[in-house]
């Protein structure tokens, strides 16, 4: 579950929290927010995770991170799955880049991070399903941006939610049909997957609906998968089946059993979803020469009550009436066909005749049997009317099924495609990938006019077999329709590609300022460079350089093809200032400041090599640069050297230790 975050900085994000902004006063309770429960202060210093601040849950605490490199630690326990809303308030509605980061704890103790950001506009987490366990917030100065703040955690009243662990068929959630669930799939460092159980207690009609998808996100990993009990696959919705946030799957005839959603989502995010199954009973087709019967009396309905009724049959029997113990219902509430197709809707459960009508004839025409035809892309509403009561069906009318005409590689590394005109439609989509049933390694591309059939598709593996499919869209008011996609077509693409890409270095450490320069050999044409986090560590021609303590991982892509090296970022070397023994038993040393770290560690042993008797020292300032070490043995030689440390998703980054010094401690 990538977390739906306030703000404007969501490019991994789900969606804004529409978080009241709040106003701040100071007293001499510390700082308080207008609005919330009043607030309690930080408890300092609250710097790790052992030493974190527990938070009250609904109560607002203030905070304060304006020196450079001060962090703060938060904790709070959710005694069982809950959905929560995680607010953080400062004067700007500002935090910087990742510097606002929420953990959980596994069974082993582990903190697994689970969200991260920060930007202009952030107030907060919003609406995260989280399972009972701790919970640790990390809020980090960012260079002095952060400053006072609040943080506070409130539980919502919300009932249909997923409890976690549901990441198996064995774990599933089992759910209502016809109710909607609201969900996280939690990325980051947990691989995380949920599934849902739901009973069919009659033949049915099935379809799963999911909402979640935003122009904010990288939806390619979200989908709702629907399988029977046996675990068979029967639907997939996808990024390409959603419209306005949500996709809506295709109605399945089904027995009565056990059926199963499972979620899975984009694993380098945290994101929130909401689920459910619908099911409607489903209705015979009528037989050839069924019908009404013409005259009026009484009869014995299938549930045993009686009915009168009048109405005309094509077999022109006489005295049967209506079952007034029978439902009343369409055969589908929803449905979906393309332009110039049709569908059959038919009211059961009664004799007497319906009065059919189109919410917008323009897109889908009814005829006064019921049968439906698309006109235009867009959405309809299909209303039967019979005694008094009305019967509706939702209908959505999309462009016709492309046909690609042609797929062929005349260039290496290129295929070129064409495909039928749609003058219906606005634009057309294709989608490639050398896994034949687009599972997995899919790319599109998006074609704005109608009047282009005709592109190039570049950048290609040489050699390989790629399979494609288009297919056209058309636009109503802000919603985008999409046809079907065509049947595939393959083509291989010319040229060998016979060389191997390898590059230098896979990992590599360097400190802040310094720099590394990765190489990738066995490849021909130009390479581009990326880091995932530049601010980081920024590359440029496979030069990387330390910005700050952290992880980025440097991707190098040639051919198609991508090369990574994870690249850990540590403070710089240490440099030892002052080294004396001035009373007995003691060693005073003193060390160069290092603004880019967190703290200082020493080490000293009678060994001059560090390899037995070697003790440590911790310093948790970056501003103290001086330490006195006492119990030392009188007249011993002692080996002494000192690094900085940084903190990096809660875990220390340590720095190359200085240069010995020796002592020789008085006594």
């Amino acid at each position: 579950m990538r977390k739906r975050l306030s703000g404007n900085g969501m490019g991994r994000l789900l969606g804004a929290a529409l978080l009241m902004s709040l106003a701040w006063t100071a007293g001499a309770g510390g700082v308080q927010a207008e609005g919330l429960s009043t607030a309690y202060s930080e408890v300092e210093p609250n710097n790790s995770f052992d030493a974190a601040t527990k938070l009250t849950l609904g109560t607002t605490c203030a905070g304060d991170v304006s020196y450079e490199n001060d962090v703060d630690y938060y904790s709070f326990v959710l005694d069982k799955p809950a959905e929560v809303n995680i607010r953080v308030v400062t004067h700007d509605n500002y935090a910087g880049s990742d510097s606002v980061r929420l953990y959980m704890e596994d069974a082993k103790g582990n903190k697994r991070l689970i969200a991260s950001e920060g930007a202009i506009g952030f107030t907060g987490f919003s609406s995260m399903t989280l399972p009972g366990g701790t919970y640790y917030l990390y809020l980090d100065c960012y260079g002095g941006e952060l400053g006072e703040y609040g943080v506070e955690v409130s539980i919502l009243n919300s009932s249909n939610i997923e409890e976690e662990w549901n990441d198996t068929p064995e774990q599933a959630n089992a759910k209502k049909v016809g109710e909607e669930y609201s969900g996280d799939i939690i990325g980051y460092e947990l691989d995380d997957t949920d599934w849902f159980s739901f009973e069919i207690k009659e033949k049915s009609y099935i379809w799963q609906e999911i909402t979640g998808f935003s122009s904010f996100l990288d939806n390619e990993g979200l989908c709702a998968t629907l399988y029977d009990e046996n675990l068979k696959e029967l639907s997939v919705l996808r990024e390409e089946d959603a419209a306005f946030g949500y996709a809506t799957g295709e109605q399945i005839v089904v027995e009565p059993g056990k059926y199963y959603i499972r979620v899975t989502a984009q694993p380098d995010y945290t994101q929130s979803y909401s689920i459910a199954l619908y099911a409607n009973t489903y209705v015979e087709p009528e037989k050839p020469g069924d019908g009404d019967n013409t005259g009026n009396g009484t009869g014995t309905g299938n549930s045993g009550n009686t009915g009168s009724g009048t109405g005309t049959g094509s077999n022109g029997n006489t005295g049967s009436g209506t079952d007034a113990g029978t439902t009343v219902k369409l055969n589908k509430t929803s449905a979906k066909l393309a332009v110039g197709g049709s569908v059959q809707l038919k009211l059961a459960g009664t004799s007497g005749k319906a009065a059919w009508k189109s919410s917008k004839a323009s897109v889908a025409a009814v005829s006064s049997s019921g049968k439906v035809t698309g006109k235009k892309a867009g959405k309809a509403t299909i209303t039967a009317t019979c005694d008094g009561k009305k019967y509706t069906c939702t209908v959505t009318v999309v462009p016709k099924k492309q046909k690609i005409t042609y797929a062929k590689s005349q260039k290496a590394g290129q295929v070129i495609l064409k495909w039928t005109k749609n003058s219906a439609a606005r634009g057309y989509q294709i989608r490639y990938s050398t896994d034949k049933s687009f599972k997995k390694n899919v790319k599109t591309v998006t074609i704005s006019k109608n009047s282009t059939y005709r592109k190039t598709i570049t950048g290609l593996s040489k050699g390989k077999t790629y399979y494609f499919q288009a297919r056209s869209y058309s636009v109503s008011g802000e919603t985008r329709f999409y046809g079907s996609y065509s049947a595939t077509m393959k083509a291989k693409v010319k040229g060998t590609d016979t060389a191997k890409g390898k590059l230098n270095k896979t990992s590599a450490q360097i400190s802040v300022g310094g720099s590394v320069s990765l190489k990738l050999t066995g490849v021909s044409g130009t390479v581009t460079w990326k880091s995932s986090k530049s601010s980081v560590a920024s590359v440029s021609k496979g030069k990387v350089r330390g910005k700050k303590v952290g992880k980025a991982t440097i991707t190098a892509v040639c051919g198609g093809k991508k090369y990574t090296c994870t690249v850990t970022v540590v403070p710089k070397k240490q440099k030892i200032t002052y080294a004396k023994s001035q009373k007995t038993g003691q060693a005073t040393l003193k060390w160069q400041k290092n603004t880019s770290a967190r703290g200082y560690q020493i080490r000293y042993s009678t060994d001059k090599t560090f390899k037995k008797s070697v003790k440590t020292a911790a310093i948790g300032k970056n501003s103290t640069v001086k330490k006195t070490l006492t119990g030392l043995s009188k007249g011993k030689t002692y080996y002494f050297q000192v690094r900085s440390y940084g903190v990096y998703g809660g875990k220390k980054l340590y720095g190359d230790y200085s240069s010995t010094v020796k002592i020789k401690i008085r006594g």
